[in-house]
């Protein structure tokens, strides 16, 4: 099974192949409804509605490196095994943004997985990309900006290794404290 990280690190792929110089990546995990949310919205260079329509199919792609678009189908399969609902919306040269909330008790749930290395992976990759992540559970909230934090550590780059992979401790320590203690894989 496909873990949360692993497939946001897809999606996320696919923004940055769309040229989007901003990522919004949201994740809300356990909220007061019994329901997990996770959101990645760019600025990308966005899709018509042929290419919308296609988009959820593992046979499409738009990529030139692989004969199958795995990212999207993957987060449509993972959300609808969870009884959850998912969506996406594009417009040409205004972005893309995928949506899919889930039961977050249902056995199906996707597992956490290393969401601080996937923000590692993009940043090391990607420096220039502007990525807002937003974490938060029914008690807490965390919020890492890439720019923001790029500021405050100038004139060293961000995409410095030592720096990279404190960023990548950082997230999942916060990430941990957002969750109380409680083990959301194991609290299905």
């Amino acid at each position: 099974m496909q873990d949360i990280a692993m497939i946001s690190l897809e999606l996320i792929q696919n923004s940055v192949s769309a040229k989007a110089s901003k990522i919004d990546f949201t994740l809300a995990l356990a909220q007061e409804d019994g329901t997990s949310t996770m959101i990645i919205a760019d600025n990308g260079c966005g899709m018509d509605e042929a290419t919308l329509a296609k988009v959820s199919s593992p046979f499409f792609t738009s990529r030139t490196t692989r004969k199958v678009g795995l990212g999207v189908a993957f987060f449509k399969q993972a959300i609808q095994q969870a009884a959850g609902s998912w969506n996406i919306t594009s417009a040409l040269n205004q972005g893309t943004t995928v949506n899919g909330t889930w039961e977050s008790k249902h056995w199906d749930a996707p597992p956490l997985g290393n969401l601080g290395e996937v923000i590692l992976i993009l940043l090391q990759g990607h420096p220039e990309i502007h990525l807002v992540f937003n974490f938060s559970t029914n008690s807490s909230v965390y919020t890492f900006d890439s720019k923001t934090f790029e500021a405050s550590i100038a004139p060293v780059p961000l995409s410095e290794p030592a720096i990279l992979k404190w960023i990548e401790s950082e997230i999942n320590t916060n990430i941990q404290n957002c969750k109380g203690g409680i083990d959301y894989e194991k609290s299905r």
